[in-house]
């Protein structure tokens, strides 16, 4: 079984919930799978005080949605967290993938396998402009971001783009998000150019091997995503 390198977020008309036991103690955590690939899940806890868990803690998670036959249950241990505006997010690395692929069902191997989000659009007044450069480190172009997901990016190109890079081609977009002093960084590859009138779309994947520190600045991304994606309190 074959699986899509890259993550996927899930959107509500996919919720998918997690409990989460730390090995050690008798209560599980109830939280809502914010994205998930082979290697491991982000969990969002929405409000109240972060759960307890640190780095390297060992845990059971067991996943559970309406549309899954059966749950699917795996350990786990806890190798990042950060505080966003929709709530505390936990990222947890499967212990053994092949314990998952193993518990596999095909709707659950679909999302794997498919962008089921919508990338998020940001405001106006946010005024983030994206950097474009080659493999030879120039310059490209400078464009306003026009979406933005935890994988990947788009922006628009006013007028002629003929010399814009192929799709296919590798690049590396800059760019910096507000309320945050760091610029990121992700090499990446076109995916897609197309026009759209009058204008051209360009679309990146980033490039999870090929850049620095990718889950921290990856977090930062999703940390964007979601406090414009808000996400419902479970006691609604």
């Amino acid at each position: 079984m074959k699986f899509a390198p890259y993550t996927t977020n899930l959107g509500w008309n996919n919720y998918l919930g997690v409990s989460i036991l730390v090995h050690g103690q008798s209560l599980p955590l109830d939280g809502r799978v914010a994205e998930i690939n082979i290697e491991g899940v982000s969990v969002l806890f929405p409000s109240g005080e972060p759960p307890r868990i640190h780095a390297g803690d060992p845990v059971t998670l067991r996943l559970e949605a309406s549309w899954l036959p059966r749950a699917v249950v795996t350990t786990a241990s806890m190798t990042g967290k950060m505080k966003t505006d929709s709530g505390h997010l936990f990222r947890f690395g499967f212990s053994s993938q092949q314990s998952v692929q193993g518990q596999i069902t095909p709707v659950l191997h679909s999302i794997f396998n498919r962008r089921i989000a919508p990338r998020v659009v940001p405001n106006p007044e946010d005024g983030i402009q994206v950097a474009f450069k080659g493999t030879d480190a120039q310059c490209i172009a400078l464009l306003p971001l026009a979406q933005i997901s935890s994988t990947g990016l788009a922006c628009l190109v006013e007028g002629d783009a003929s010399d814009f890079p192929a799709v296919g081609e590798k690049l590396e977009v800059s760019f910096m998000l507000p309320g945050r002093r760091d610029e990121l960084v992700f090499p990446c590859i076109l995916r897609t150019r197309r026009t759209q009138g009058g204008q051209t779309v360009v679309g990146v994947e980033f490039d999870r091997d090929g850049t620095p520190e990718f889950s921290r600045q990856q977090g930062a991304v999703l940390g964007f995503v979601l406090a414009r994606a808000p996400v419902p309190s479970f006691m609604g």
